[in-house]
């Protein structure tokens, strides 16, 4: 589960790439080697930027709806990516990892080393 933060920082960069490609293509265009349209580029890259803008819009009331509740945790796990054992989120009776670690001394085997003459 990808929190807020994540989403927000993802579409933020995918903005700034495709804006630097928009530029590129309305600018200087014979730097991108292979596009046989040119206009057709511009608008998938316009298009593109537009829909992370959508979500980094979203990202951004997810985090504000977040700080009005009181919620500090943005996953499952308090660490924003379903982590378990850390932070005590939402789900907090499912978040623990319990393990049965039984420390019983394993018997020891002596080996002999193979053609050490002993």
């Amino acid at each position: 589960m990808c929190s807020s933060h994540c989403c927000a920082l993802y579409s933020l960069t995918g903005i700034l790439f495709l804006l630097f490609v928009y530029t590129i293509l309305s600018t200087q265009p014979f730097f991108v080697n292979g596009i046989k349209d040119v206009h057709a580029a511009k608008n998938n890259a316009l298009g593109a930027m537009l829909l992370f803008v959508g979500l980094f819009l979203i990202s951004l009331a997810g985090m504000f709806r977040r700080s009005m509740t009181g919620d500090s945790n943005d996953g499952i796990g308090g660490i924003g990516i379903g982590g378990i054992g850390v932070g005590g989120g939402r789900y907090q009776g499912y978040n623990r990892i319990y393990a049965n670690l039984d420390y019983r001394p394993v018997e020891t085997l002596d080996y002999q080393l193979v053609g050490s003459g002993t």
